[in-house]
């Protein structure tokens, strides 16, 4: 017990425990500022955010129909400059699922031009009824943007040509959160940290 009112062994409690919650957020959500299940969210563009998408709303979607093929689809809009050539990464489809290749922005991609990767059979097929369950995985990369650029993604499907309907978009905002609001772990240390010297003045005054 005496070592843990130790104010040396409570400042390095502090730093050791500030430091693995900046690593637990870092790893958890990376850019993601926020998400709305159906709606979008905010990205902080200044490190890459890896979105997980759900509960898309039917769009096109025809109803009774079996898509045995899928692919995603995005366009950009909001704020400009646009930020030149970038990929989004990662991009996978869950419930059913499948993996797809990333999809390019190249430098002179106007807004609204929708950018999509290559159609890819699915593991079992999408329809109207069981697309509650169907998730959306991709990743952002780090990028240079203005707060109110966004993205907006869905999923295309398709029955061997014969139907090729989307879901619903959802979109992204990208919002410069890291400039204005400080990490919760950097709080943690700062309130550590002074509650650490503090505790010593006290321990100090108490012996004299």
């Amino acid at each position: 017990m005496r070592s843990m009112c130790n104010p040396r062994s409570f400042r390095a409690l502090c730093l050791a425990t500030g430091l693995a919650i900046l690593a637990l957020q870092n790893a958890a959500s990376a850019g993601v500022v926020s998400y709305n299940s159906g709606t979008g969210g905010t990205f902080d563009p200044s490190s890459p955010s890896t979105f997980t998408f759900t509960n898309f709303s039917v769009g096109t979607l025809g109803s009774g129909v079996n898509y045995d093929d899928a692919k995603v689809q995005i366009r950009w809009g909001g704020t400009t400059p646009y930020p030149g050539a970038f990929d989004v990464t990662g991009i996978s489809l869950g419930t059913p699922s499948a993996s797809l290749g990333n999809i390019q922005f190249l430098a002179g991609t106007t807004s609204g031009t929708l950018r999509g990767n290559s159609f890819v059979n699915l593991s079992s097929p999408l329809t109207t009824a069981n697309l509650s369950g169907l998730t959306l995985t991709l990743t952002i990369p780090t990028l240079t943007l203005a707060d109110g650029f966004f993205l907006e993604v869905a999923v295309q499907a398709t029955d061997n040509g014969l139907n090729t309907n989307a879901t619903a978009f959802q979109k992204v905002t990208a919002f410069n959160s890291s400039a204005a609001v400080p990490e919760p772990s950097v709080g943690i240390l700062a309130g550590c940290v002074a509650s650490a010297i503090w505790y010593a003045r006290r321990r100090r005054s108490m012996a004299a």
